[in-house]
């Protein structure tokens, strides 16, 4: 029997061999540049981190469950997923957080140099 790969798996494997995505790779390729395009970066990140912050409350209900139950086992399998999501999951909050913060430079530069500059009026 021939086993299947799923479309992440090879649109991973055509990723690292830098060749074009082709079939659901393609397609989701396209969706995910239309958003890019329509709603910019900052919607794809906070989209990221909604998602990954939600996989680690899920995993870690589940960590809980287990130590709560006494299965060690298992808890030591869910540990190593949840370790990896809780961490990815802050990378991308803390992203989408300073995405959200208003860019105050260029009105703070226009002040300063009002008051660098002798004899000008602002």
């Amino acid at each position: 029997m021939t086993k299947l790969i799923h479309g992440g798996a090879k649109a991973l494997w055509d990723f690292q061999r830098d060749r074009e995505f082709t079939g659901l790779a393609y397609d989701k390729q396209q969706e995910i540049q239309a958003t890019y395009e329509s709603a910019g970066p900052a919607a794809l990140i906070v989209k990221n981190a909604v998602r990954l912050q939600t996989i680690n409350e899920l995993y870690y209900d589940a960590v809980m469950k287990a130590a709560n139950d006494k299965d060690v086992e298992y808890m030591t399998s869910l540990l190593k997923v949840w370790g990896w999501v809780v961490n990815s999951s802050i990378r991308a909050l803390e992203l989408a957080h300073k995405l959200d913060k208003p860019d105050h430079t260029a009105a703070i530069t226009a002040m300063l140099k009002t008051y660098r500059e002798p004899g000008e009026e602002g």
